[in-house]
């Protein structure tokens, strides 16, 4: 959950009942964004609001520094590209939070707001050239417009019609190899033959040959290295390789990179994607304990501001028991190397070693599962 406290309240005493109080408030009065340190906490108003993300407050937050006006997503914008400039340095803006919180639409805005700053300077450094942006201010999602500005974007940055098809293809193949899924039948076997015969036809492969690559390991034996064909991460690399030769210029290049990371994840049923994507969240909020209570408070104590000291929960043990020597992902990664490996011998070497670290989840009965207590809640896998 994002917190989100609007000024100018001044709230002494935070309960559960005044935080969603001050974000409804706050949503009556079309407020969704505030400063917590030099980060911005947005809420996802989850309608449009007026005037908010237009040209016009693009134009206003493009002239003031950080600070200067109301907290907004422009502001941050602006600030990395003033810096982009000033200090000569590459930028990056980072955006987390949870499912639904709007991560997404928040990285479609700073990309509106460089690219109307874009068109500013280039027209500026070159007036008898024309520039128009492709960023257009919807009021609502629609998701055919959008098809088509991810086709004119990949237009404009000079791929082949012949390339945007294999690139849709190869989209539209990684998402179909989601629906594949698989049973134990003397090892592993795949049980959804469509869903495998549907992915392989837009990777153009043969779909044996796919169900073998999917069930079986690639290895050395005797000295002679089986090869293997690209995988699909090296298919993106290629898109990335493209866009960067389109975009690169000299060897003092400059770049904003946006960072749009999943949020905390909680289903069902958790398998490691949502244990990667949960133990980066851990990270990202060791980050932001350090740096707003941390750092703040060691700040106000030079400043000799009168404060009261703000209890918050260290997550560094909970990291420790993922990213340390015999850590869960050392312990994982040790027994996948071993060809009899199962879940089983996976589970007792993982029970073993942590059983009574507080931060991890034994079941109490003999099922096949752990859990890791995150900041953000328990999570069973």
């Amino acid at each position: 959950m994002e917190v989100l406290l609007f000024p100018p309240y001044n709230i002494r005493t935070i309960t559960t009942d005044l935080v969603p109080y001050n974000v409804n408030r706050g949503g009556v009065c079309d407020i969704t964004n505030t400063y917590i340190g030099s980060i911005l906490a947005a809420v996802n108003p989850y309608q449009p609001v007026p005037g908010l993300y237009g040209p016009d407050a693009a134009e206003r937050y493009a002239r003031q520094h950080l600070g200067a006006m109301e907290p907004h997503i422009y502001a941050v914008a602006n600030e990395c590209y003033r810096a982009l400039w000033k200090r000569g340095h590459s930028q990056c803006v980072l955006i987390s939070g949870e499912s639904g919180a709007g991560k997404t639409e928040s990285t479609k805005l700073i990309l509106r707001f460089l690219s109307l700053m874009s068109q500013r300077t280039l027209e500026a450094s070159c007036r008898d050239r024309t520039s128009t942006s492709g960023c257009v201010d919807d009021k609502t999602i629609n998701d055919t417009h959008t098809y088509q500005e991810v086709m004119n974007a990949m237009r404009t940055m000079q791929f082949s019609e012949e390339h945007m098809g294999e690139i849709l293809r190869l989209l539209a193949g990684v998402l179909h190899a989601g629906n594949i899924q698989f049973m134990t039948a003397g090892g592993a076997q795949v049980s959804s033959a469509s869903a495998l015969s549907r992915t392989a036809d837009l990777l153009g492969l043969n779909w044996e040959q796919l169900a073998e690559v999917l069930t079986h390991r690639s290895m050395v034996l005797r000295g002679e290295q089986i090869s293997t064909p690209l995988t699909v991460e090296q298919c993106f690399a290629w898109i990335i390789r493209q866009l960067n030769a389109r975009i690169r210029g000299t060897d003092d290049f400059l770049s904003i990179s946006i960072l749009d990371i999943f949020g905390f994840e909680n289903f069902e049923v958790n398998r490691f994607e949502q244990f990667n994507i949960n133990y980066a969240n851990e990270k990202l909020q060791e980050y932001f304990n350090k740096h707003i209570f941390s750092l703040e408070q060691l700040e106000y104590n030079k400043e000799g501001l009168v404060w009261q000291d703000i209890n918050w929960m260290d997550n560094g043990e909970c990291l420790d028991l993922i990213e340390k020597k015999l850590g869960l992902l050392a312990l994982i990664n040790e027994e996948s190397h071993f060809p009899k490996a199962t879940d089983g011998t996976l589970l007792e070497k993982l029970h073993s070693q942590h059983s009574k670290n507080s931060f991890y989840v034994k079941p109490r009965v003999a099922v096949h599962y752990f859990g890791v207590k995150h900041y953000a809640g328990e999570v069973l896998m």
